[in-house]
C-alpha cells in the first residue's frame, strides 16, 4: 500500500535486516535487477541457556506455543530434544510458519505478520486456564502476553536471542549511500527504524526522510511517518517475497 505520493526513481535499495537475512533478501532482489547496498543495524545473538526443553515439557496437553520470528525458532531447533506433538503452536509471519512446517510442526499463522492479526484468531479467543510459551528475543513489545492474559491464559517468555545495534561511523555511511544513489530504504521492525535514525543523527536525517521506505506493517508505517518520511510503503509481510512484490509495485509506479 502507497502512503504518500512516489519519488522519481526506486534508484539503489538499501537493507538494513540482521546480515544472513540482508544475504538472502539482496539475492532475490538481484534476481529482479534491484541494486542493492547492505548495512545491517541489528546483530543477532544467541543466548547461553534460555531452557527450552524444560519449558516445553511442563506445558500440558493442548497447551499453546507461539513463535515470534524465524530467529526464534531456529534458535530453538538447535536446542530442542522433541518437539511435543499435543501442543498447540502458532507462529507470527510466513517465514516463522514455514521454519516449524520443516521441523514438522503442525502450525497456525495469522493472515497478516503481526501480533495483532495473530489474537484475531478464533482459536485464540478462548484460552482460559492454558498455557502459553512465546518464543522471542529479549524485549519487544508486551501487547500479546498482555492479550492473551486477559483471555485468561497463563503466559511465560522463552527468550533465545538478543538483539544489538551495529555501530558505524555516519558520516563515511551517508555519503556512501548518497553516493551510490540510495533512493529506497527497507526497514523490516520498529527498532531497526530507531536505531537506523540514531545513528546518522539530525545531520543525515534530512537526507533520509526523503528516500522511499517499505516497512511490513502499518504500525511501522506510522512510526516512519511520524519520524518525518515522506514516502512509505507497507509491503503486508517481512518475507522476502512481499519486500519484492513491494518493489516491483513501486518500480512500476513510477515507470508508469
Amino acid at each position: 500500500m502507497l502512503i504518500s505520493k512516489p519519488t522519481d526513481q526506486v534508484g539503489r535499495v538499501l537493507l538494513t535486516r540482521p546480515a544472513q537475512k540482508n544475504q538472502e533478501l539482496a539475492i532475490a532482489l538481484s534476481a529482479l535487477n534491484f541494486k542493492t547496498t547492505s548495512c545491517s543495524m541489528l546483530e543477532i545473538t544467541p543466548l547461553a541457556t534460555p531452557r527450552i526443553n524444560q519449558k516445553l515439557n511442563q506445558l500440558k496437553d493442548d497447551d499453546i506455543v507461539i513463535a515470534v520470528s524465524a530467529h526464534a525458532i531456529n534458535f530453538a531447533a538447535s536446542l530442542v530434544d522433541a518437539w511435543p506433538k499435543q501442543l498447540n503452536y502458532y507462529a507470527i509471519g510466513d517465514a516463522t510458519a514455514n521454519c516449524m512446517v520443516q521441523l514438522g510442526l503442525s502450525v497456525e499463522s495469522p493472515p497478516e505478520p503481526m501480533t495483532e492479526s495473530l489474537l484475531t484468531l478464533t482459536s485464540l479467543s478462548d484460552i482460559t486456564g492454558r498455557n502459553v510459551l512465546i518464543l522471542r528475543g529479549v524485549g519487544g513489545r508486551e501487547t500479546l502476553a498482555q492479550q492473551l492474559e486477559l483471555r485468561g491464559a497463563t503466559v511465560e517468555y522463552c527468550e533465545l536471542y538478543q538483539r544489538q545495534p551495529v555501530n558505524y561511523q555516519s558520516d563515511i555511511l551517508i555519503d556512501s549511500w548518497k553516493k551510490h544513489q540510495v533512493k529506497t530504504i527497507v526497514v523490516t521492525s520498529g527498532e531497526i527504524l530507531e536505531n537506523l535514525l540514531t545513528l546518522i543523527g539530525p545531520a543525515g536525517k534530512s537526507w533520509l526522510i526523503n528516500c522511499n521506505i517499505l516497512v511490513p506493517s502499518q504500525r511501522i508505517a506510522v512510526m516512519a511517518l511520524n519520524f518525518g518520511f515522506k514516502r512509505c510503503y507497507v509491503a503486508g509481510g517481512a518475507d522476502n517475497k512481499a519486500i519484492s512484490q513491494t518493489l516491483l509495485k513501486i518500480q512500476s509506479n513510477i515507470n508508469e
